[in-house]
């Protein structure tokens, strides 16, 4: 094989590598969406039972309160050089209008 096919062969594998990384960040790109997502489903559901819980003013069992505290103690990313922050805080991010523990997150329309 002469150089220049040798370059042409260079080449072409380098742009098949740049391709195959860029699928492979656009795809990681889109698996974190529907994970924070799934993340922030899971967080709020959590939020409605409790709020359903002491809407009813019965006493939490254990199995009420370990979910509960999973958003206290759950951290999540919190984007480049920033400290994860808990699912909680979270929570109070994507639903500002929740102020009381009795007020569970709703989605937003």
């Amino acid at each position: 094989m002469n150089s220049e096919n040798s370059e042409k062969m260079q080449s072409a594998l380098s742009e098949v590598k740049q391709a195959k990384r860029d699928r492979n960040r656009a795809a990681n790109a889109a698996n974190s969406t529907v994970y924070r997502e799934d993340i922030r489903r899971l967080a709020r559901a959590i939020d409605q039972h409790r709020a359903a819980r002491l809407e009813t003013r019965e006493d939490a069992d254990q199995h009420d309160r370990e979910p509960w505290q999973v958003l206290e103690d759950l951290t999540v990313p919190n984007g480049p050089g920033e400290p994860p922050k808990p699912l909680r805080v979270l929570l109070d991010e994507i639903c500002p209008l929740r102020r009381s523990p009795r007020r569970p997150c709703r989605r937003r329309p």
